[in-house]
């Protein structure tokens, strides 16, 4: 995509705001600003500007994205081999602007170094992938004290929905209803994760997906996850 205007006195600093700024891009509360859409798609966005003087100043915006061929169709000719389409395989990726100010987050522990700090590195499996209405199954976890991983502090559980699981999650994770028939409920588990996450940093690739199924999950079970998060 390739636009052109007049500046009309637009700075460098008002493109950069607004390629910042998060939009909501789904009922989830999901949101995503202009570069991570492009991002997310192997693509890329910048602007330019041209002209002798602020009268003539001229504004040019392009968007790059991968060109996306139809399944069972011949692959279309791509101008720029080394970007590489986003795939609907993995679970799509969530942006929490106050993620990184959990009420955990104190300001002494911001002058630490991150080799100083005790983390716990975490991920979940789910029945899906909307927050306020699927549900945990599985939580996976290790502490990491001094940049080493205690393979011996270790939290592995699958949990019992208490629903069935969908067989497109099935296959995703591999877990069915099966494995997770006399396993214990979110109720039981989650105060337990949240003992054993106590007063550490909380990792996760996508945090704020994670996050966010461990926060619905909050009334039910009592547990509350104020940590510090990355």
């Amino acid at each position: 995509v390739d636009l052109r205007w007049d500046a009309g006195g637009h700075t460098h600093a008002e493109w950069q705001a607004f390629a910042q700024q998060a939009f909501i891009v789904d009922e989830g509360d999901a949101t995503l600003t202009l570069r991570e859409v492009a991002d997310r798609h192997g693509g890329e966005v910048w602007l330019q500007f041209a002209g002798d003087g602020e009268a003539d100043e001229q504004v040019y915006f392009r968007m790059l994205l991968p060109v996306a061929t139809a399944p069972n169709a011949a692959p279309a000719p791509v101008a720029a081999p080394d970007l590489v389409p986003a795939t609907l395989e993995s679970r799509p990726e969530y942006y929490d602007f106050d993620l990184f100010h959990q009420l955990g987050q104190r300001p002494e522990l911001d002058a630490q170094p991150l080799r100083s700090l005790t983390y716990t590195v975490f991920d979940t499996e789910t029945t899906g992938l909307d927050p306020r209405h699927d549900t945990i199954i599985s939580i996976g976890a290790v502490r990491i004290v001094n940049g080493r991983v205690l393979r011996q502090e270790m939290f592995d559980q699958l949990i019992d929905p208490e629903r069935p699981i969908p067989r497109v999650a099935t296959e995703v994770h591999g877990i069915d209803d099966a494995m997770v028939a006399d396993e214990p409920s979110i109720e039981q588990v989650l105060p337990r994760f949240a003992r054993f996450a106590e007063a550490t940093v909380l990792v996760a690739h996508n945090a704020a997906f994670d996050m966010r199924m461990l926060q619905q999950q909050e009334a039910a079970t009592g547990a509350r996850f104020i940590n510090p998060v990355l």
